[in-house]
């Protein structure tokens, strides 16, 4: 049905797969995000999915902070990413979701985020820990 179609759009090769499915996957992880309450999450702890796919997804089309001048495939990507761009095709469900997760990774300095007026574009960039590896 529709949930079976918001999956994936056919405009775009982007997709979360599950985060369609909030109440299920989403926030039945094994450790809740809204449940750790008080407690400081540092970006060494472990990550659900969804924020490691978007990670993928952001390096796999941004260059690294650290890009080696002679790493061609590197230096072809963009040096920074729009965000209405990355979720071009995408259900409103699926943007919502990478857009949460993008936040989570701003909050621990894996990307950068900028907004220049209310409801426009977003500009991601790498954040200072771009190039760190991604929790466990």
């Amino acid at each position: 049905e529709d949930d079976e179609v918001s999956h994936q759009s056919d405009r775009s090769s982007f997709s979360l797969g599950a985060v369609n499915e909030l109440d299920k996957d989403f926030y039945d992880a094994d450790e809740d995000r809204q449940a750790a309450g008080d407690e400081i999450v540092s970006h060494n702890s472990k990550w659900h999915t969804h924020t490691v796919k978007v990670l993928r997804k952001i390096k796999n089309e941004m260059k690294s902070r650290n890009a080696d001048e002679d790493d061609e495939e590197e230096m072809a990507k963009d040096a920074q990413l729009s965000y209405n761009k990355m979720i071009s095709g995408v259900n409103r469900r699926t943007a919502a979701g990478v857009f949460f997760e993008m936040l989570q990774l701003k909050t621990w300095d894996f990307v950068e985020l900028n907004q220049e007026k209310n409801y426009g574009d977003i500009v991601i960039t790498p954040g200072l820990r771009y190039d760190d590896k991604p929790g466990s």
